[in-house]
């Protein structure tokens, strides 16, 4: 009903004030309660639950935070993906148009100028409204549209049974690829995961790429640290374009490499009493306001259900030590718009502390999200 949806918006507004470690980094209260109030006036008792699920994307994407994002409940998710009306192809989002994916499809390369009357440049718009990102950045929103095209158009539009499309055929000039091949191999039995690679490659340069700072990554770091001295290459690239971030893993890699201490925020969990049961681990840090005394929040369960705690006050501030052998030559950092959170982190460790070169584009961000960064 209408009154429900006001309700929603009104609670949402609430939770995101309490909660939210930096809220109005890139938005002011003022702007943010207008948004909000807009959306109440609006509410009515014909708007569906996927047309409520847009006004409330849009009003999380208005914070600018990759990490504030409103998702569908698993059982709307589950009913709207058995719906057979998606569009038929993954459309690669790139230079301010669409293309049939030439990573998927075969074929000549195809750019697909509009649907049912809807060009590119306004489609693309109308779905980045509903995808956050941080600062906004428009290039990680394309990045969470590359490869869901269809889901996030079915978001925004809804779903059909057929879709008139404007389409025409790109000549694509002839291109040399060059590829770096084996210099090395560092051992016989490869402990390669599918989200980590390292490799010795020509010209005394190592090669190691990283998807990932989830748990268990730390012996696999091990193992590179040994081949880095094992080798001695002149350079190392580290390639976190695709790293989207984990927890605090990404400090031993870069330990084997810093020449020099340096500082690193880390979860303040030592701060919470004892006496609390049922304390849930979740703590919201705003690294972006306060870098010295950091405001920590967190949830304690009362009566069955989750309540914010009063604010406490912890110093996630810890120095940490190289390696005592550290990799000493050249560090290069690739890095790209799935380059987030705690991957974000790490790029900005070697830029603080001027131990590496970062190459590529501007990351995906991480910096004032719940938990890092």
């Amino acid at each position: 009903s209408a009154e429900q949806q006001r309700r929603d918006l009104r609670v949402l507004r609430a939770v995101l004030e309490d909660a939210h470690p930096n809220l109005h980094l890139y938005i002011s209260a003022e702007e943010l309660d207008a948004r909000f109030e807009e959306a109440i006036e609006g509410a009515g008792e014909t708007r569906s639950v996927l047309a409520t699920y847009r006004v409330l994307a849009q009003l999380t994407e208005a914070v600018g935070c990759g990490h504030t994002e409103l998702m569908l409940g698993d059982a709307m998710a589950v009913e709207l993906q058995s719906q057979a009306g998606f569009f038929p192809f993954d459309l690669l989002p790139k230079d301010g148009g669409l293309w049939i994916d030439p990573r998927v499809y075969d074929g000549p390369l195809t750019q697909i100028t509009s649907i049912d009357g809807r060009t590119a440049p306004q489609i693309l718009e109308d779905l980045s409204a509903l995808v956050s990102a941080d600062g906004h950045s428009e290039a990680a929103k394309l990045d969470k549209l590359d490869g869901r095209f269809s889901w996030w158009y079915a978001l925004s539009y809804g779903t059909s049974d057929s879709f008139n499309v404007a389409q025409r055929v790109v000549e694509v000039p002839e291109q040399t690829t060059l590829s770096a091949s084996i210099y090395k191999d560092v051992q016989s039995s490869d402990p390669d995961t599918s989200y980590m690679r390292f490799r010795i490659l020509e010209d005394e340069l190592a090669y190691l790429r990283v998807d990932t700072f989830e748990r268990g990554n730390l012996g696999y770091f091990r193992y590179v640290h040994r081949q880095l001295r094992r080798f001695q290459p002149a350079a190392l690239i580290v390639d976190i374009r695709h790293n989207g971030g984990g927890i605090s893993e990404y400090i031993p890699l870069y330990r084997s490499v810093a020449l020099s201490p340096f500082d690193v925020y880390t979860n303040p969990l030592r701060a919470r009493p004892a006496a609390v049961s049922g304390f849930r681990g979740t703590l919201f840090i705003d690294h972006a306001t306060d870098l010295v005394d950091i405001p920590a929040r967190a949830f304690e369960e009362r009566e069955g259900s989750w309540h914010l705690r009063e604010r406490v006050s912890a110093d996630p501030m810890s120095q940490v030590r190289p390696n005592r052998r550290p990799y000493e030559g050249a560090v290069y950092v690739l890095t790209g718009p799935k380059t987030f959170s705690t991957g974000a982190i790490f790029a900005g460790l070697f830029s603080q502390g001027g131990r590496g070169t970062l190459i590529g584009q501007e990351t995906g961000g991480s910096g004032h999200h719940l938990g890092g960064g």
